[in-house]
């Protein structure tokens, strides 16, 4: 049940995030990943960080090698 929430939360999250690129880590970690990566289902709910990707590099997280997350945002231009 608690998986279950969790995916719906980040689907949520991930729909909301049309500006910038959200990825997410754990706070046991010093990695971040990008929201599909099969890492983030190990990581408990009560560890799990979601922001942007400058804030994991900020913090000295490293990108993940297996889904290779983006190090910057990538903000979308919506037709001036």
């Amino acid at each position: 049940m608690k998986k279950a929430i969790l995916i719906i939360a980040l689907c949520f999250i991930t729909s909301l995030a049309c500006a910038e690129t959200l990825v997410c880590g754990s706070i046991k970690s010093d990695k971040f990943h990008r929201m599909n990566c099969r890492y983030v289902q190990k990581i408990k709910p009560s560890y799990l960080i979601i922001d942007s990707p400058e804030f994991f590099i900020k913090w000295g997280y490293i990108p993940c090698k297996n889904c290779n997350p983006p190090v910057k945002s990538e903000v979308k231009d919506v037709g001036r």
